[in-house]
C-alpha cells in the first residue's frame, strides 16, 4: 500500500501559463493540486522565437524583452495571489522556443510528477490550422498532463 501511495505522489508540478484568462483557471486547480500533497510548483511560460531568422535584426529584442517582463510580472502576480502565506516551494521560470518543447524540457529537467496546462475551447478547424499547445504537450509529455480548461456558460 505505501508503494502504491509514493508512486501516486504529485511532489513536482510544472504549471504552463500564458497572459490569458484561462491562467486563473490553471492556478486554481493547481493550487488544490499542490496543497493536496505538498507539491513544489514552477511556474513556466515560453516566449516563443522565430524560427526563421535571417539576420539578427529581423528579431525584436527589445519586443521579446517587453515580453519577458510582461510573463514576470503576472507570474509573481500569480504566485502572490495564490501562494501567500504557503510554505511550498514556488519558482517563476520563462524560457524562450518552441512552447511545447520547452515545456516538456524543462518537466523533465525538474523530473515533474505533473504538468498543468490550460486546453482553449476551439472548434476543430482552429485547432488544425493554429495547432494545440496543451496537445502536443500531453503527446511529448515525460510525466501525467492534467488540460484544464473554463466552463462553457
Amino acid at each position: 500500500m505505501k508503494d502504491e501511495v509514493d508512486r501516486a505522489r504529485i511532489s513536482k508540478i510544472v504549471v504552463a501559463i500564458d497572459i490569458s484568462q484561462i491562467s486563473k483557471t490553471v492556478m486554481e486547480k493547481t493550487v488544490l493540486l499542490a496543497r493536496a500533497f505538498s507539491s513544489d510548483v514552477y511556474l513556466l511560460s515560453v516566449v516563443k522565437m522565430p524560427n526563421l531568422v535571417a539576420t539578427e535584426s529581423d528579431v525584436s529584442m527589445k519586443d521579446i524583452k517587453d515580453e519577458e517582463d510582461e510573463l514576470s510580472k503576472h507570474h509573481t502576480l500569480l504566485i502572490d495571489k495564490y501562494f501567500t502565506g504557503s510554505s511550498m516551494l514556488v519558482e517563476s521560470v520563462v524560457l524562450h522556443g518552441d512552447f511545447a518543447s520547452k515545456i516538456c524540457n524543462f518537466a523533465e529537467s525538474v523530473a515533474a510528477d505533473l504538468i498543468i496546462i490550460g486546453g482553449k475551447n476551439e472548434s476543430g478547424f482552429k485547432r488544425i490550422f493554429r495547432g494545440s499547445v496543451s496537445q502536443a504537450v500531453s503527446n511529448k509529455a515525460p510525466c501525467s498532463v492534467l488540460i484544464t480548461r473554463e466552463r462553457k456558460k
